[in-house]
């Protein structure tokens, strides 16, 4: 990246948070749907907070912008404290936002109080239910994996034995078997997506007077 390349991109994100932040924000001309594709947006908020990882919206986040196109989250990264492996930031936990549980930009926040944006991410939620975020679709990757890494996982803890003690990091002493590890995920996660459905019923607003949205109906 050349110096007046460097330049122009931070011109461009100070551009974006300060009509984020400004008072004309929702303004499809004015306000940030101008900087950024909203669609990659939602789908980001969507995955991070779905499996809960605590480095989330904050460290190993990545984005990127096409010459003359909008700001776009993604690719998606780092997600071994995720899915309730993870004693930081609640990470352990299936219910609640984790953007409010750790040190995230202003973005998000600022985002959900847009009507226009909640109404986009409740569709986006439904139509993934139906589909690749489906429950039935969700446990059958889990178990195809599970099953595709049967071998692996067996020359992994002859070479690390750390079934049934606690890391650094997790929550809770690790379970006695690899097949109990892997029920445990499936619960942790038929759980989480209980409380989204629940969450993310609607586009109307519930915004509490400390300005963070607590749930979407």
């Amino acid at each position: 990246m050349s110096v007046d390349q460097k330049v122009w991109i931070q011109n461009y994100m100070g551009e974006f948070e300060a009509a984020l932040a400004g008072k004309d924000f929702k303004d499809p001309e004015r306000g940030y749907a101008k900087y950024i594709d909203i669609d990659a947006f939602i789908d980001h908020f969507i995955i991070n907070e779905l499996f809960r990882n605590i480095d989330g919206f904050r460290n190993s986040t990545y984005m990127y912008k096409e010459r003359d196109g909008k700001l776009t989250m993604g690719p998606v990264w780092d997600f071994n404290l995720s899915m309730g492996n993870s004693s930081f930031n609640q990470g352990w936990k299936t219910d609640g936002w984790l953007i409010y549980t750790n040190h995230v930009p202003f973005w998000w926040d600022r985002l959900l109080q847009d009507a226009n944006f909640r109404q986009k991410l409740v569709k986006r939620w439904q139509t993934l239910r139906r589909d690749v975020l489906a429950t039935s679709k969700l446990l059958d990757e889990i178990n195809r994996t599970a099953e595709y890494l049967s071998e692996a996982q067996k020359r992994n803890f002859q070479r690390w034995p750390v079934l049934g003690r606690r890391v650094f990091g997790n929550p809770t002493r690790g379970l006695p078997t690899y097949q109990q590890e892997i029920e445990q995920m499936k619960k942790w996660l038929q759980d989480r997506l209980k409380w989204m459905d629940e969450h993310i019923a609607s586009p109307r607003s519930s915004i509490f007077s400390t300005g963070r949205l607590r749930r979407f109906r």
